[in-house]
């Protein structure tokens, strides 16, 4: 009989394959080996999607875009090269839901952020709030763009990021200039993150909103969707739900 792989085993094995394309490449080829022999595949497919995205990350983090015989400087780290992968990808996987109709309309973010860096968005097409896989492929653009601007979001909080992707300390000032930095930023026709997708072919428009700072997570569930359906006419909110959520994340493994 066929002995599946226990959790940890399995973690043991992406440790030692995380710097290692081929090897991790062959992790997925062994695992999806064992559970074909063990009858296991069709119950098993969440686990093996989360091996196979796995492996895909080590090739977003490993492969250089660079070509050194033409001049080209490479990316400053394993991160800021992990980070353009994933936003190229990301990318492509978005103008093909457009293209096939999936996505209806034009692109809206409405997001605000507070003086402690703490980030509430919401993602729309033509009022209409888009479902969670447009809202990922959607985030992973947003962090790749704050990545190139050296900041990352850890727990829906924006930091300020060494190389590596790891959040510095912050005191409340240095954290209230780096709000003012992306406020202001995420919206410039040159470095703004609608350029940094307009770019890559995906229109989209911004709106920023002031932080409900009192207020229950219902009242801000209302405040957006109504938002949403009026077309953002200067509301405030911002809520959890598909489409409509706390800030993103860093990608993780």
């Amino acid at each position: 009989m066929v002995r599946l792989p226990l959790k940890d085993e399995l973690l043991a094995a992406m440790k030692v394959a995380e710097n290692d394309i081929d090897a991790a490449n062959y992790l997925v080829q062994r695992f999806k080996e064992i559970l074909t022999e063990a009858k296991m595949l069709d119950k098993s497919k969440d686990i093996l999607e989360k091996v196979e995205d796995f492996a895909k990350y080590v090739q977003f983090k490993l492969l250089s875009k660079s070509q050194p015989w033409s001049g080209e400087a490479g990316e400053k780290s394993n991160f800021a090269n992990m980070q353009s992968n994933i936003a190229d990808d990301a990318a492509t996987k978005l103008k093909g839901a457009i293209e096939n109709g999936e996505i209806n309309g034009n692109i809206k973010l409405d997001m605000a952020l507070n003086d402690m860096a703490q980030l509430l968005r919401g993602y729309s097409a033509d009022g209409k709030a888009l479902d969670s896989k447009a809202v990922d492929l959607l985030d992973k653009l947003f962090n790749a763009w704050l990545a190139e601007n050296e900041v990352v979001s850890k727990g829906s909080t924006l930091h300020e990021c060494d190389e590596n992707g790891q959040a510095k300390e912050q005191n409340p000032a240095e954290k209230q200039k780096m709000v003012e930095k992306i406020k202001e930023l995420i919206t410039n026709n040159q470095e703004g993150f609608a350029k940094y997708l307009k770019d890559k072919g995906i229109p989209i428009t911004i709106q920023q909103h002031k932080y409900p700072e009192a207020r229950s997570e219902a009242e801000k569930e209302q405040d957006v969707k109504a938002a949403i359906e009026a077309g953002t006419d200067n509301k405030e909110g911002m809520a959890d739900e598909e489409g409509v959520r706390a800030g993103p994340s860093e990608a993780s493994i």
